[in-house]
């Protein structure tokens, strides 16, 4: 008889929060210059991200890595194919920042 094991979350959030670490960690490695990126590790990082059970956080994550580093962070980078799952998540993306742009422009004028 095989045991099953159950995950558990050690703090409730943790798929979140690994959401977020990735795409922090994609968006440094973004930001190096192209011969010091960990470019085959970036990849599967991003597929990790997309394919995961968090990837409905993605567009949130990666508006917020924006807002706090100003890195726009590509989930697929050259070379990888863009299934139907990807054209909606990179469509939530889109809408996530278009968002969050109008958000601040409209604050900078209130601010005005």
């Amino acid at each position: 008889m095989s045991k099953k094991t159950k995950a558990t979350s050690h703090t409730g959030r943790d798929g979140y929060i690994m959401g977020q670490a990735l795409v922090y960690a994609i968006a440094h490695i973004q930001s190096l210059p192209e011969e010091k990126q960990e470019f085959s590790n970036m990849c599967d990082m991003c597929i990790i991200a997309r394919e995961s059970n968090f990837a409905v956080f993605l567009p949130s994550h990666i508006t917020g890595v924006f807002a706090h580093t100003g890195i726009k962070v590509n989930l697929w980078p050259e070379g990888e194919p863009i299934t139907e799952r990807d054209i909606t998540l990179r469509a939530a993306i889109e809408i996530s920042f278009e968002s969050w742009q109008a958000f601040v422009a409209e604050h900078h004028k209130e601010a005005a």
